[in-house]
């Protein structure tokens, strides 16, 4: 059956649906295998549950209700949220980038929000499957933000070829899912795929070409740039003045300077709003709006947070970890001015023939640093535990780290939990901020 078939179901749907446990009535169901089940296996259940109709690439089961038979329901889906952008026809900022692209993404939203109907990627929401459905959940909104992840090559190729984005924004550039991009250059190659569909489909790179590598891969494509970045010389530029409890700047454009202020832990995190603002100064949102909702955006998912708790006080980044972020949050640390620094630390994935030397580098920079207790969760960091340059607390597992903690617990602390999505370090959250 082709697309338009299937979109014709769809706009009269109540939207596409993926998992049986959150059918409300009137779904397209879409039938997707996975690693540990199969989408078909659900159709019956998801017909039975109200949905108007299933798509499939398997011979349909007896049922309640009409079964669409696809050659691949992944592509289908793909396929028809490409035909729904089309459709629709608003703008799409896409972003990505090695580290601060959810940051980046949240601050965009806010900023654009004060002009604009927007949506924005929910959650993890990024990839082949989450754009899509990011997509097709577009309805009367005027701009569309959409994250993208990638840990291949040819991977934000096919969410561009999706999305169609008519701007994009590359973060950084980093040391992230090398297992799947090679080494750095991959992720080079591999992110520059968003600047390269810009250049091709005439859309505009918002670029912080006060970044070399970014600056530098702009420069290698015949790209229309919205520049911004640290200094002077840009459309926005952008001047960080105090890192600590709050992260203080301004941003200038043409004549004006404008406030740029953050309770955001790092001072890296300086550059994802100043690019909240070149994406609010590209979109024609007044400036002194862009600096009220910076100022006012909170962080949610375990990303950026600073937590008060009955005695500590906890910054929370448990959300993604790789050897470029995890440096940064390291020194950042390192600059808080507290007699009891405590950093829990969790493994990173992904990093392929690279995993010992990258956790090894950490446990060096670590080694040196003036933080007072360090205690390290996972089997990649436990590799080490014997080693005596590194003094540091061990565990095999996050219980067996909470466990110390129950025994041990600290007070009037400065405490940094950073980890990997898999390390779970937010679980430890209750109990460091009853202590």
């Amino acid at each position: 059956m082709s697309i338009k078939s299937i979109y014709n179901e769809f706009i009269v749907s109540s939207g596409v649906i993926t998992d049986t446990r959150a059918i409300r009535g009137n779904e397209v169901f879409f039938a997707l295998k996975g690693e540990h089940f199969d989408g078909n296996d659900f159709i019956r259940e998801a017909l039975e549950k109200g949905c108007r109709c299933a798509v499939s690439d398997r011979p349909a089961p007896g049922g309640t209700g009409p079964v669409i038979i696809v050659e691949d329901a992944l592509h289908a889906l793909q396929q028809l949220a490409s035909h729904h952008r089309r459709k629709w026809g608003g703008q799409v900022l896409a972003i990505t980038g090695s580290n601060g692209k959810t940051t980046t993404k949240e601050l965009v939203h806010a900023v654009l929000s004060q002009q604009y109907r927007v949506l924005a990627t929910e959650g993890n929401l990024n990839n082949h499957i989450g754009v899509p459905l990011t997509l097709l959940k577009i309805r009367n909104e005027e701009l569309a933000i959409i994250e993208m992840g990638a840990n291949h090559q040819g991977e934000i190729a096919l969410l561009c070829k999706i999305a169609d984005p008519d701007a994009g924004i590359i973060t950084n550039i980093g040391k992230a899912h090398l297992e799947g991009f090679g080494n750095l250059e991959g992720v080079r190659k591999g992110k520059g795929e968003l600047y390269d569909y810009l250049e091709t489909s005439g859309g505009t790179a918002i670029a912080d070409l006060s970044d070399p590598v970014l600056a530098s891969m702009a420069g290698e494509r015949k790209l229309k740039v919205f520049s911004y970045g640290l200094g002077t010389g840009f459309d926005v530029n952008g001047h960080l003045a105090v890192s600590g409890e709050r992260i203080e700047g301004t941003f200038h454009t043409g004549p004006g300077a404008y406030p740029l202020h953050s309770g955001l832990f790092g001072a890296y995190n300086f550059r994802n709003m100043l690019a909240a603002a070149a994406a609010g100064v590209f979109m024609k949102v007044p400036p002194h709006a862009i600096s009220q909702a910076v100022e006012k955006y909170v962080p949610q998912n375990n990303r950026s947070q600073t937590i008060r708790g009955k005695t500590n006080t906890l910054i929370l980044d448990a959300y993604n970890a790789n050897p470029t972020s995890m440096r940064g949050a390291i020194a950042e640390f390192e600059q808080r001015a507290h007699p009891g620094k405590i950093a829990i630390l969790g493994d990173m994935y992904e990093l392929g023939e690279d995993e010992s030397k990258e956790h090894r580098a950490l446990l060096e920079q670590l080694a040196g640093s003036n933080i007072n207790k360090v205690m390290l969760v996972g089997e990649r960091f436990g590799a080490f535990a014997k080693d005596p340059a590194f003094p540091f607390h061990f565990f095999d597992s996050l219980e067996d780290c909470l466990v110390h903690l129950r025994a041990h617990p600290p007070r009037n602390a400065m405490i940094m939990l950073k980890g990997s999505r898999k390390n779970a370090l937010e679980n430890a959250t209750n109990l460091l901020m009853d202590c």
